[in-house]
């Protein structure tokens, strides 16, 4: 599924209501992000109401993220699903976007992020303050 502005603004709303629900995991909005930044940003945004899974493990580079059939299987039935698509940044994990079954989030998509053809392009987001407040 692909969603645009207004429905992730919903189901941040909805995260939100949910605030006076006690903190236990069953209780909260399962969230598989991409890489640590996205991660981050849903953990300061969510709060206890989250659990958010990184896909990107402590130590290895971003570009050479390869999921493991456990994060395959959280990605399918996690509830909302942040990565940066479209652009290659991932393969493996856009590749298994497609079989996600909750809200997925291409950050890329909502900011209008393209890969342009004529000049080098930097999928670095989270170091442009900008664009990572456009995230939030």
């Amino acid at each position: 599924m692909r969603f645009g502005r207004a429905v992730i603004l919903a189901v941040v709303l909805s995260i939100g209501v949910g605030a006076c629900a006690d903190s236990d995991s069953e209780d909260r909005v399962k969230v598989v992000a991409a890489l640590h930044p996205l991660a981050w940003v849903t953990e300061q945004v969510g709060g206890n109401r989250v659990e958010v899974e990184d896909l990107t493990a402590s130590g290895v580079d971003a570009h050479d993220t390869a999921l493991s059939a456990g994060q395959r299987a959280n990605l399918q039935t996690a509830d909302i699903v942040v990565f940066l698509g479209d652009i290659g940044f991932q393969p493996d994990v856009e590749h298994a976007v497609d079989d996600a079954r909750g809200v997925v989030v291409n950050v890329t998509r909502e900011l209008g992020i393209s890969v342009p053809t004529d000049r080098p392009f930097d999928p670095h987001i989270w170091l442009d303050p900008g664009k990572m407040e456009e995230v939030v």
